[in-house]
């Protein structure tokens, strides 16, 4: 009643509404970019809005709290922190609302946009997989990955590209963006465990602002790498006289590797005379044998003793290398007893002898005494020399008491090179002849070889070649050469000085000792005298190595550098420039127009392009071939260019620092295909009708865009001229014509059509409109035409002439007359040159002077340009017909034009009669240099330029300096004067000229250095020339003249007072020379040529060597070195062939013939027994030696051959001795390296090994021979392993052997015969090999990667396809080593196979990942081929490992087999379709539905994402469906789809959404399904009441799903499980209230009343399942509110109740009426039963994502309020609530529903009552549930559970629900 009063009102109150037209955005934010991190409060953007009607408009934000606006200004600040990392855009909503007023409401306009967040570097970059450790071995290689594929991230997009950097060892990353890096940490230097065995490494990771540290860390594992070490003392005492076993000292040694030691064993490896023993594993030191201390040389008894320590292996094995054993010297001390052996005065000798000495020189300072202070036969000695080499030998061999020892060099020769003769170490040992025991003493001799100057430096190469580039700076390495020299000290390498030479060897320097070779200084390198490539490529040099600091021997060897180019010259154009023509329009040059550099450097490459000229781009240039193309697709077109001629600038860059130009000159020829366009298409001009004939009224301008003649325009009158008018056909001048009547009254305007045409071929012509205005009366003022004026006359012109008329008009005036002229201030002037003329200087201000009355300008007075060249007149015209009188100014410009009246002048003595200038030109100026200036002068005009006519060959004047430079070489030794004609022009007119003649003198200057007629002079002359010998004559010339060319020759050099230069060149012995060959060989002189200049100081001078060879004259005789020689021989010297006893060495100090030296023996050869060699000075034995003669003196001679005169004698006393001469020679073993077999474990102790035999041609003792084994340089009987029989030569075994620990043995066996005074001996090399036994079987490593083996098998590959390979080891060999591998257990089904003999593991099935991915076998190891594998079943809990293997079997491995993902299952979604409700009040960001999909892979095989492939919306009545936008919908990475924006827009709308899961590994296989969505209200629910509680139902939901499909006969959809609420409003925990809706075939929403009528008419459908306590289904959301009285319309009740007390009676009736039908209609439909439910309900927390949510037990508050705040009442049909999709007992709101009559009987069930046609006014608050089977019993209407006051408690919640808004319960406690 309320609202028709109020629409009435407003309908008579208000008339006509008109519209009200919504705001509209002029700027909104859509697609506008913030940057992260922007601060809170920055003002970010500006909404501009504006509305139609101009009424205030407020701006609003929805959907965001990242931004505020202003809502009055539409000023957008941020709000909250902005994270890009969190979302990379905003979406949101805008909104513009404005003021309707009068009662309307306001128009409010909402966009969508979206705002793109910028990435900022705010993040620090993330370390994954953290902690870094690892162990790595001390031994791996530098270079070896320590950690791989350490990742590092960073969320930012922008900043720099990640690093990861550390101090050691170092990263090297594998892949590197802003975003990731992969890097891998790898080792850069060697590792010591002893050093350092654990690093702690920070990592840094660096994103280019933020950094992020981790630390690694690396342990060393130790690996046997240093040998063992000593500890304590190494030095023992021990009496001469200790028994055998004495213990001196105990060793003691330890393993140098902390980290794995091992245990030490001990050997002696010297053990001087066997005197000691030393326990391999106590360390113990004793003696062996009885000691002797005299037997060493030392007096004091130290002897040194090497022991050896090795490690031992853990299998008890000794370890072998060097790094497995340490090698100390022992030094023992002997305590002497009481004796008197001899003594030497030294304990030991150092002598030092040169090398190269001649057999029988004694050792020089050799004081050696020896005493025995016994005396009688006791102190009688004899004397040997124990000398290894046999080079030296003492005497005498007996003394008595005491005698001084010479040693002699017997068996030269010696030679410092060889080091094995450096140093002898000489042992003389004097020992008693008669005493026993026979003491003696012994002296030590240390004989020094000292180095002398024999042997020539060496180089390494026969040649040298070295490449240095051509620009390289001073000092630049080019290549180091250095020689050898076997030498020592400065004779050796330590001595050499390297020089370079050669042509060209300047520009290289070579450091003298260290042989580097280098640029030398140059000025400016890679050009001029320095290296340049282009000028010389290649050098060949010398390269010379002088020893003894220079002054020794040299070597020297050719040496090639050769210089590289370096880009270092810039190209040069072929051509100056280049033109080329080509027509416009065209695509390309008829000939193609090419420009083309060269580049004198081999490795340029030159690049082209156009930097200049290329106006528009219309040319491009191929910037290798330098060919240039039009670049316009429609053909050349220069329009825009205004001009026919291009020129271009074209730069060639050679990529270095060259880069040179050129011009291009293109001529187009032009198409005429531009029409002449006017500057302005409408002219307008105005003209007075008097206007005389010519009058100018406008002049018009057209363009046109093309050139040449088609450019060239001329215009013409079309039309509307009247013949009044004429045009100028060039100028577009516009004049009243000739005859013209112009009439202000006949005709005030005139429209006049001018063309422009063209002169091109067709004719092209464009149309202006001049608009032309009749002017009538004289209000005009005159002027000039044109304002400025310009006119000129001759300075020569007289008073009085008239030069020029002044133009001026006046439209208003009928005569000429009426037109006065004058000139008027300010007149101004500039002279000659320009300059304006200052304010003092006014005398040209009376040049000129006007005519009045006809306007004629005449000269006034004398013009002279000298004081003004140019004078402006300010001229003026009055109209004197005009009242009052009318002025008009212009200007004149008037040029007083020069008359030349005098030519040029040089300075004097030029003049015209004898125009001749004589100047002076210096030979010899380099280009450029300047001669002279001429300085020519004009009295009236100036100078304009010089020339030299004709041409000169050797100067050049500056047009405009005068300036005369020397243009090229000028010699005066070619030409002395040269004469040519300069010319002087003025500027004046006409042009004048002068000439000068002009001799130029060249002066002479001393610029020739003289040359000599060779580069070097060589002669001879014999030595002890006497004075005035000739020698030789030299030349020189100097090409200059004069005293200038006169030469004087002299000598330098050292020896150069030993002769004389005359000045004709002639070289002659001086007196006094001294010319001796044997002191100086050669002479080396410089001859000196100087010239005669007048100035000393530049006198030029140049030498050349001159070389002087000395030849030998035989003025020396030979000399002996020595004047006796001792030798000694053996007796049994043999005969054949003659064995020398010495060589005797004579020097002569003159060569060739005059050295010559003849030896003969002239006295004492007795028999003739010796011979001597005349040419080598060898003394040999030709006969056998008689008995009984000890001794021989023999006098010999030295002798030159041509001479007797010249000769030297020398003794040889030669000594007769037995010695021991023969070595043994061994008989078994035959071969120097033998081999003996003897099989392992069968070789018992003692076991014979071979019998060793030699044999010894000498007698006596010196040819008995024993046998020994030799260690190191000590002879023994026994080793650890084998002992020899030193009589029998028997090699016998001291213990069982085994193969595999020593395969074979190195023995060296030595025989020694026992002669003297050298016992000799010889060696052979025997290898024991033990033969193998199968003795050994296979075993598995066991280490950390092989126990187990892990090895990874992909799936799906094909039968046979590799797994990996088990290896073990046999430590046999042979045969005996094979291994057989057999997989004895968990080869289950046969899926796995070892090959046999190699171990390689291979699939004998396809694998299923997905299956079974672990695999567990065990391989065994064998030697037996056949060997026999029981097959095994699998056994249920028990796997391969536990079964069958065992970790101490080493011949069994575990092996496991992984079995790796690929990519092979596709994604698929657990459901399809999803089906899912939202309600029209869900608001952005909550959820829809959640999909989920799953696949079999692992890892990234198994990782996809969703994504949303096509959302569909279906409206209500619209067919076909569309596609929204902006997506409402979004998809998490989870499977969460959630609203984008509010969906009240879509009521009663539906979605279907396509969601696709796409691999992110390939083959990026994607699964769909469909998400169906329907938005609903609340109404349209149906809530389920099941008897179970929420946990149960959620287990079971789908089959209640299947349930209530097939009971409703359509599509449930299940949108809430909540908690049940009784009509008590308690919350009921063991029940549940489950709200769902339906949907028919058409996936349209089922209204209410349908889905209960398929219930009730599907019911047997649910008796079927009784296991479900489905207790009732009814409809979801009922508002139940008890019924209030309006007040307002009991008021007007009231009221009527007044008037019409008849109609009040009438309503009370019908009211009481309505609730007695009321309350007959609760009852008939709802049963009194405590089970009954309350509709208005409140709703329970939801059961989000259809998954179970426990509560708590809580504390609810609940009061039943409306949905609606209205309380008046609305009557509904049933046919409305069929449309509208409400049950009949609903209505949206607190609504009353009626339902009028219809003749059919209602189908519900529950709704027969409403047959009877009446109408039921239904309060909201007796509003019944539909009772499932309300007509029969029912076995889903079951009572609720009642309980007790405890378990009511327990149960139900006593306190008040409080309703929400949207009609749901608020908790007082959250959930779990």
């Amino acid at each position: 009643m309320e609202v028709w009063i109020t629409t009435f009102v407003l309908l008579c109150g208000t008339g006509i509404v008109t519209s009200n037209s919504p705001p509209i955005f002029l700027r909104n934010i859509d697609l506008a970019v913030i940057k992260e991190n922007t601060p809170v409060g920055s003002v970010f953007f500006n909404l501009l809005g504006s509305d139609p009607e101009n009424s205030t408009i407020t701006y609003g934000l929805e959907g965001t709290d990242r931004f505020v606006v202003n809502s009055t200004t539409g000023v957008i600040s941020v709000a909250a922190p902005i994270d890009r990392e969190i979302n990379d855009s905003l979406r949101f909503y805008v909104s513009l609302e404005d003021f309707v007023g009068n009662g309307q409401d306001n128009n409010v306009v909402r966009v969508p946009v979206t705002v793109i967040i910028l990435d900022e570097n705010d993040n620090e970059p993330v370390f994954h997989g953290p902690p870094f450790e690892t162990t790595v071995l001390e031994d791996v290689q530098v270079g070896t990955t320590v950690i791989p594929n350490i990742k590092v991230t960073d969320a930012d997009d922008v900043g720099g590209v990640l690093q990861i950097r550390c101090d050691f060892p170092s990263v090297v990353t594998q892949s590197s963006s802003p975003q990731a890096t992969v890097a891998s940490i790898v080792l850069r230097r060697n590792l010591d465990y002893a050093e350092n065995n654990f690093y702690q490494i920070r990592l840094i990771a660096d994103d280019g602002r933020y950094n992020a540290t981790q630390f690694v860390s690396i342990k060393i594992g130790d690996v046997q790498n240093r040998p063992p070490v000593f500890v304590g003392s190494l030095t023992g005492l021990v009496d001469e006289d200790a028994p055998v076993g004495t213990l001196i000292m105990t060793l003691k040694a330890k393993d140098g590797d902390d980290g794995d030691s091992r245990s030490v064993t001990y050997e002696l490896v010297t053990n001087p005379e066997e005197f000691f023993s030393v326990h391999p594993l106590t360390g113990e030191l004793r003696t062996a044998r009885l000691l002797d201390k005299e037997i060493f040389p030392s007096s004091n008894g130290v002897i040194n003793v090497g022991v050896k320590a090795t490690e031992v292996m853990s299998n008890g094995a000794l370890a072998v290398g060097n790094e497995a054993s340490t090698v100390a010297a022992l030094i023992i001390t002997i305590r002497d007893v009481n004796d008197e052996p001899p003594t030497f005065n030294k304990i030991s000798y150092t002598i030092n002898v040169n090398e190269n000495v001649a057999n029988g020189t004694p050792l020089p300072n050799l004081d050696m005494f020896v005493q025995d202070t016994d005396s009688g036969s006791n102190s009688v000695f004899n004397i040997e020399l124990l000398d290894d080499s046999g080079i030296f030998s003492v005497e005498p061999n007996l003394a008595t008491g005491s005698t001084s020892v010479s040693i002699r060099v017997s068996n030269g020769p010696l030679d410092y090179e060889n080091p094995n003769q450096r140093k002898y170490i000489l042992l003389v040992v004097a020992k008693e002849a008669f005493t026993s025991p026979q003491l003696s003493g012994t002296g030590t001799v240390t004989v020094n070889i000292l180095d002398t100057n024999d042997n020539v430096p060496k180089f390494e190469k026969q040649e040298y070649k070295a490449n240095v580039i051509e620009n390289a700076p001073p000092g630049t390495v080019v290549d180091t050469i250095t020689a050898s020299d076997r030498d020592t000290m400065i004779f050796g390498e330590n001595g050499i000085i390297y020089s370079i030479f050669g042509n060209g060897a300047e520009k290289f320097q070579v450091g003298e000792t260290s042989g580097v070779i280098t640029v030398s200084p140059c000025p400016t390198p890679g050009s001029g005298n320095c290296l340049d490539f282009e000028t010389r490529p290649t050098y060949y040099l010398s390269y010379q190595a002088v020893d003894d600091m220079g002054r020794g021997l040299a070597a020297v060897v050719p040496l090639t550098l050769t210089l590289s180019d370096a880009n270092d010259n810039a190209p040069a154009f072929l051509q100056e420039s280049y033109s080329a023509t080509i027509d416009e329009g065209a695509f390309k040059f008829d000939t193609p127009l090419r420009v083309q550099a060269v580049d004198a450097d081999a490795t340029s490459v030159i690049q082209y392009s156009v930097i200049a000229g290329n106006s528009h781009n219309i040319f491009a240039i191929d910037g290798r071939s330098g060919e240039i193309s039009v670049t316009q697709r429609n053909g050349l077109d220069v329009s825009a260019l205004k001009t026919d001629t291009i020129l271009l600038t074209v730069q060639a860059n050679d990529g270095g620092n060259g880069v040179v130009t050129t011009t291009v000159k293109i001529t187009v020829k032009d198409a005429n295909n531009n029409k002449p366009i006017f500057q302005k298409q409408e002219y307008t001009a105005s003209v007075p009708e008097s206007s005389p004939a010519g009058t100018v009224v406008e002049q018009v301008y057209a363009t046109d865009a093309d050139t040449g003649i088609n450019a060239e325009i001329a215009y013409r009158i079309q039309k509307g001229g009247s013949d009044d008018f004429g045009i100028h056909p060039k100028s577009g001048e516009i004049t009243v014509k000739s005859g013209a009547k112009l009439d202000y009254d006949r005709r005030r305007e005139y429209n006049i059509e001018i063309i422009a045409v063209d002169g091109g071929s067709p004719m092209h012509t464009g149309t202006a409109t001049l608009v032309v205005q009749i002017l009538n009366s004289n209000d005009k003022m005159p002027y000039f035409t044109p304002s400025t004026q310009r006119t000129q006359v001759t300075e020569d012109q007289n008073d009085g002439f008239v030069f020029y008329k002044l133009k001026a008009a006046d439209p208003d005036i009928s005569s000429p007359d009426s037109l006065v002229y004058a000139i008027s201030e300010p007149i101004t002037a500039t002279d000659k040159d320009g300059r304006q003329l200052p304010l003092q200087i006014s005398g040209f201000k009376a040049f000129f002077d006007v005519s009045p009355e006809s306007g004629e300008v005449r000269v006034a007075s004398r013009l002279d340009r000298e004081m003004a060249a140019v004078v402006t007149l300010t001229v003026v015209v009055t109209d004197i017909s005009a009242t009052p009188p009318q002025t008009g100014t212009g200007t004149l410009v008037v040029t007083i034009i020069d008359l030349n009246d005098y030519p040029p002048s040089f300075p004097r003595p030029w003049t015209p009669e004898n125009p001749e200038i004589h100047i002076n030109a210096m030979e010899e100026q380099p280009k450029g240099s300047v001669v002279s200036t001429l300085v020519a002068t004009d009295p009236d005009s100036n100078i304009a330029e010089y020339r030299i006519e004709p041409e000169n060959e050797y100067f050049h004047i500056d047009n405009t300096s005068g300036v005369i430079s020397v243009k090229s070489r000028v010699d005066y030794e070619t030409i002395q004067e040269i004469k040519f004609k300069v010319v002087a022009y003025d500027t004046g007119i006409p042009q004048m000229s002068a000439s000068a003649l002009i001799t130029a003198k060249v002066l002479n200057i001393n610029d020739n250095d003289p040359m000599f007629d060779q580069p070097s002079y060589h002669a001879t002359v014999p030595e002890n020339s006497p004075q005035g010998t000739s020698v030789l004559s030299v030349r020189a010339t100097d090409s200059d003249a004069g005293d200038f060319g006169n030469i004087r020759y002299s000598l330098l050099g050292e020896r150069s007072l030993d002769f004389t230069i005359d000045q004709k060149g002639i070289i002659r012995v001086a007196a006094a020379a001294n010319l001796d060959r044997e002191s100086t060989t050669s002479i080396t002189l410089q001859v000196v040529a100087t010239d005669q200049g007048q100035d000393v100081n530049n006198r030029r001078a140049i030498s050349v060597p001159l070389y002087i060879k000395l030849e030998d004259r035989n003025d020396n005789p030979p000399s002996f070195n020595q004047r006796e020689y001792e030798a000694s021989i053996v007796a049994n010297l043999p005969l054949s062939p003659p064995s020398s006893v010495m060589q005797l060495t004579a020097e002569d100090k003159d060569v060739g013939e005059n050295a010559k030296i003849f030896y003969t023996i002239v006295a004492g050869n007795e028999k003739g027994v010796f011979d001597i060699n005349q040419d080598t000075g060898v003394i040999y034995s030709t006969k056998e030696l008689p008995e009984n003669v000890k001794s021989f003196k023999l006098r010999v001679r030295a002798m030159n051959p041509e001479d007797d005169t010249n000769m030297d004698e020398a003794i040889v006393r030669v000594k007769i001795v037995e010695i021991n001469q023969e070595k043994p020679k061994f008989i078994i073993p035959a071969t120097p390296n033998a081999t003996v077999e003897i099989p392992e474990n069968q070789s018992v102790p003692d076991f014979l090994v071979l019998v060793v035999s030699a044999e010894d041609k000498d007698r006596g003792e010196n040819g008995r021979v024993s046998y020994y084994l030799k260690l190191g340089d000590t002879n023994v009987e026994e080793t650890d392993k084998f002992k020899i029989n030193t009589v029998t030569g028997e090699i016998r075994t001291k213990s069982i052997m085994d193969r595999e620990e020593k395969a074979k043995y190195q023995l060296v066996l030595a025989a020694r015969d026992n002669g003297s005074p050298v016992a000799f001996e010889s060696l052979r090399f025997l290898t024991v090999i033990l033969v193998d036994v199968d003795d050994n079987s296979p075993e598995f490593p066991r280490t950390q990667t092989t126990n187990p083996y892990v090895f990874t098998l992909e799936e799906n590959l094909p039968l046979n396809f590799p797994i990996g390979r088990v290896l073990a080891q046999d430590r046999d060999v042979g045969e005996n080593a094979l291994v057989y591998y057999y997989i004895v257990d968990g080869n289950f089904g046969g899926k796995f196979r070892v090959e046999k003999t190699t171990g390689m593991l291979k699939s004998n099935s396809t694998f299923d990942r997905e299956e079974k991915d672990l695999f567990e076998i065990v391989v065994k190891a064998t030697s037996n081929p056949d060997y026999i594998v029981y097959e095994r079943e699998e056994e249920q809990g028990f796997a391969a490992a536990s079964r069958s293997y065992r970790e101490e079997d080493l011949s069994l491995a575990l092996v496991r087999i992984v079995i790796a993902d690929v990519n092979d299952n596709a994604p698929q979604f657990v459901n399809n379709p999803y089906l899912s409700g939202i309600r029209t009040s869900t608001q952005a960001g909550d959820l829809v539905a959640a999909v989920s999909a799953t696949d079999l892979d692992t890892g990234d095989n198994g990782k996809f994402e969703y994504r949303l492939d096509a959302i569909r919306l279906f409206r209500p009545g619209m067919s076909g469906s569309v596609r929204p936008v902006p997506s409402p919908f979004n998809i998490s990475t989870d499977g969460h789809i959630t609203a984008a924006q509010l969906m009240a827009q879509y009521d009663h709308a539906r979605f279907e959404l396509q969601v696709a899961a796409k691999e992110v590994a390939s083959p990026y296989r994607v699964a769909k399904a469909v998400v169906k969505v329907w938005i609903y209200e609340q109404n349209q629910l149906v809530r389920v009441i099941i008897a179970e509680p929420p946990e149960e139902v959620n287990k079971r939901k789908d089959i209640i799903y299947e349930i209530l499909s097939n009971a409703t006969r359509g599509v449930v959809v299940i949108d809430d499980i909540r908690y049940h609420v009784n009509e008590k409003k308690k919350l009921v925990r063991r029940w549940t209230d489950l709200y769902i809706h339906v949907v028919n075939n058409q996936d349209e929403i089922m209204l209410i009343p349908q889905v209960l009528e398929a219930v009730d008419s599907n019911s047997q459908v649910l008796n079927e399942r009784a296991d479900f306590k489905i207790h009732k289904i009814v409809p979801a959301y009922v508002s139940l509110l008890e019924e209030e009285f309006d007040l307002a319309l009991a008021a007007l009740i009231a009221l009527l109740i007044v008037i019409f007390v008849g109609i009040i009676t009438t309503i009370v009736c019908c009211l009481c009426l309505k609730k007695w039908y009321a309350m007959k209609i609760h009852e008939a439909l709802i049963p009194r039963d405590e089970t009954v439910e309350n509709v208005n309900t409140t709703e329970n927390p939801l059961w989000t994502e259809q998954k179970l949510k426990l509560y708590e037990e809580q504390e609810l508050s609940m009061s039943v309020v409306p949905d609606h705040s209205q309380n008046n009442r609305q009557q509904i049909t049933a046919a409305e609530v069929e449309t509208d999709a409400v049950y009949a007992t609903l209505r949206k709101g607190q609504r009353l529903a009626t339902f009028q009559h219809h003749p059919t009987t209602n189908d519900y069930a529950t709704l027969d009552g409403c047959s009877t046609g009446m109408t039921l006014d239904i309060q909201p608050e007796n509003h019944e549930y539909h009772e499932l089977n309300s007509r029969r019993p029912s076995v889903y209407s079951m009572s609720e559970p009642t309980t007790s006051a405890n378990q009511a408690s327990n149960d139900l919640n006593q306190s008040t629900l409080t309703i929400n808004k949207d009609g749901e319960p608020v908790l007082v406690t959250e959930l779990l």
